[in-house]
């Protein structure tokens, strides 16, 4: 098999691994149901404001953390947070946050990870509650590392070093280590990644974590070795990785050993064992509801199809690989998949669609592979390794000091005068310290109340734009009327020719405003829309949208095809027929030399329906597919289209508002092709199902009933 593609799906696995195990134990606590019914029904007999409403709370967000049942952990942490917020506890109120920040890693919502592990880390006292700070460290870099972020990963691996170098905790710098490990790899550093992973795998361990610890280390090894072409190295840690996690009882540990040994199957081109590995791990990962991994199986399989030639049922799984990878915002994983569709487009023979997705696996890999941001970590940690060094040569120089004094007692009363020194300096400090914290919390509430400000602003600017764009009608429609009575009233007696060319200038600039602003309500008003979702036919939906662009089809010859099997989906109709009529009218309007031809076309994936709309037009610039769907954004003059430029915009709010996402594919005179996602919505797909079967059975029965009445039609 080529090495075009050596994926860091096996490391990405072994780094998700690692994250719940410090906090959660994989298998469920056998009387765990008793212990959450008790626990609940002795809840609501607790005072909401007091300590025990928040421990209570907590402990039922563990059981239900423990048993991956995240949105019930997430609620009863929340519950314990608001408690502890009432009695003004600030270790229960950081402990707390870092609840909910751990629950939301697990999920893969990262920057709400950030948000609250930074807030409980801000709580934090390192001297009182160090512990729970160097927790808060490890999880808001595992976040930036699932983000592509390795400059701020690193900085808080390195903080967290250089504190646990002074409290000489070794165990504690076991995930550290392993973390650190984690920022080189994805940033295709695979010695320093080594040298990292293999340095936590040497150091002493919490005997109630060394065995998960263990595994991770060790299946993180086989991830280096894989990247480097070494699969007979990568084999050899990785199943000793699928050991330990079956010695152990870790079901998610289990599944990802099993991907890996796919993986390396996969490389050395044994196909039967790498796709039997691949099906056993999908398998372990919908028991246990892993998103991350099967987004890798998904991968791994399509990547496998690819190689067999089965290129359509490849795409199948790179597609609905695709959609995960995008929906939890992974940089590294979503840049593999793109490569992956990039060479199953080219094998098919599908140049548009291989070249736009070679643009997009490019310049993601490009943002993350940075040498500069290379340099600067190489540059942090040689910082790191001075200061070590100045502390190690600190301690000499008061060793030395120490042995001088014990030997020059006539120096007794210097010694006394320096203890009383520092004891000012200390009390200097103190004080120092003392102010810096009022200071820093005065910029808090200053930056608290902005953050208020700053909302209420875009609030009153959201409301202004529609009040003044709906207001200033009214004086519009004046002036215009005003413009048209006086051509009216002096039609009789004729004006100069400049004096009537200045009449319709006033209309037109009138007209014109009239339509900007009206645009301008029509944006802002998508918003505050209060249609409610509904059942909606799109095939019918289009239908009526051509009835009324049927002007502008006949008036320039166009011709619109809509595939037969249009989907039904649950939507704003108001707002949908908007947005296909914008696209349409668009598709006609920037037509080249050529007779019009639209094309409206869907296709069904596993969560969703992918919408395009297709013309044979001038087409779209590269340089602009970034800019076209801001507001009020031309790319052609009044004189060559009309139009305010603010339909794409409105189109692109429809979909946002429907939870889906718009882009387009354009060449320059050649045409240009407009897609759009929609989610689907499991209800109507089941009563549809539902129906189907209802109309085969009522079909059934009156068979059966004409077959039992063979004379009843010769009766009649």
């Amino acid at each position: 098999m080529p090495r075009y593609i050596k994926s860091l799906l096996p490391f990405l696995l072994s780094f998700y691994c690692f994250i719940p195990q410090l906090e959660a134990t994989p298998s469920a606590v056998p009387d765990a149901r008793v212990t959450i019914d008790s626990l609940t029904l002795s809840l609501e007999h607790i005072d909401v404001s007091s300590k025990q409403h928040s421990e209570v709370s907590r402990e039922l967000g563990k059981l239900y953390y423990k048993q991956r049942d995240y949105n019930n952990a997430l609620h009863y942490f929340q519950r314990a947070l608001k408690a502890a917020q009432r009695i003004g506890d600030d270790w229960w109120v950081a402990q707390s946050h870092y609840d909910i920040g751990r629950t939301k890693l697990s999920t893969s919502d990262y920057q709400s990870a950030i948000t609250n592990c930074s807030v409980s880390m801000e709580i934090c006292d390192r001297r009182s509650y160090l512990s729970l700070w160097l927790k808060n460290s490890r999880k808001i870099a595992s976040s930036y590392v699932a983000l592509g972020d390795y400059e701020q990963s690193h900085e808080y691996l390195l903080q967290a070093l250089e504190v646990l170098g002074k409290e000489n905790d070794r165990e504690g710098m076991v995930p550290i280590y392993y973390e650190m490990g984690n920022s080189y790899f994805f940033q295709e550093q695979y010695e320093k990644a080594l040298e990292a992973y293999q340095k936590a795998l040497a150091l002493p361990k919490d005997p109630k974590k060394a065995g998960y610890q263990n595994f991770d280390c060790t299946s993180a090894i086989g991830s280096v070795f894989s990247r480097q072409e070494d699969q007979e190295q990568s084999l050899v840690y990785n199943k000793r990785a699928l050991q330990l996690a079956q010695e152990l009882g870790y079901d998610r540990g289990i599944a990802h050993a099993k991907f890996n040994l796919a993986e390396d199957y996969l490389e050395l081109k044994e196909y039967n064992k790498a796709l039997a590995y691949y099906e056993q791990a999908k398998q372990s990962m919908e028991e246990i509801n892993y998103e991350y991994g099967l987004i890798g199986c998904f991968l791994g399989m399509g990547r496998l199809l690819n190689e067999t030639e089965q290129y359509d049922h490849a795409l199948n799984y790179l597609r609905s690989a695709e959609g995960m990878a995008e929906r939890i915002q992974n940089k590294s994983l979503t840049k593999d998949v793109y490569e992956a569709l990039a060479i199953n487009y080219e094998r098919t023979k599908q140049a548009d669609l291989a070249a736009s997705y070679r643009v997009k696996h490019n310049n993601l890999k490009n943002s993350l592979i940075n040498e500069e941001t290379a340099k600067m970590l190489e540059t942090k940690e040689a910082r790191l390794e001075i200061q070590k060094l100045k502390r190690e040569q600190q301690m000499l120089m008061l060793k030395k000091e120490a042995e001088i004094q014990s030997l020059q007692k006539y120096f007794l009363a210097a010694t006394g005068f320096f203890l009383l020194l520092m004891l000012g300096l200390g009390f200097s400090r103190y004080r120092t310290e003392q102010r810096t914290n009022r200071i820093l919390e005065e910029k808090n509430a200053e930056i608290s109340l902005q953050n208020q400000q700053l909302a209420r602003s875009n609030r009153d600017l959201k409301q202004f734009a529609y009040i003044t764009s709906h207001d200033l009608k009214q004086p519009l429609r004046t002036i215009g009327g005003y413009a048209s009575l006086v051509k009216r009233r002096y039609s009789d007696r004729p004006l100069d020719a400049s004096a009537n060319e200045f009449l319709d200038h006033i209309t037109n600039a009138v007209d014109r405003m009239y339509t900007l602003l009206s645009d301008v309500l029509a944006y802002s008003s998508i918003e505050k829309s209060e249609d409610e979702a509904q059942v909606v036919s799109t095939a019918d939906l289009i239908q009526q949208v051509l009835s009324d662009l049927n002007s502008q089809i006949q008036d320039s010859s166009a011709i619109v095809e809509v595939a037969d099997d249009m989907p039904i989906i649950m939507g704003k109709k108001g707002q949908l027929s908007q947005l296909f009529q914008n696209l349409i009218s668009n598709a006609i309007k920037f037509r080249g030399e050529n007779q019009p031809m639209v094309n409206v076309n869907c296709r069904a994936f596993e969560e969703e329906y992918l919408f395009s709309v297709k013309d044979n037009g001038i087409g779209i610039d590269p340089q602009y597919w970034d800019t076209i769907f801001a507001p009020f954004k031309r790319l052609h003059g009044q004189a060559d289209y009309d139009g305010s430029g603010i339909g794409l915009s409105i189109c692109q709010k429809v979909v946002e508002q429907h939870n889906g996402r718009m882009w387009l594919d354009s060449s320059e005179e050649q045409g240009t092709t407009f897609f759009f996602s929609i989610p689907k919505d499991k209800t109507i797909l089941e009563e549809m199902a539902s129906g189907k079967a209802k109309a085969a059975e009522t079909s059934s029965a009156e068979e059966q009933s004409m077959i039992a009445l063979p004379g009843t039609m010769a009766l009649s």
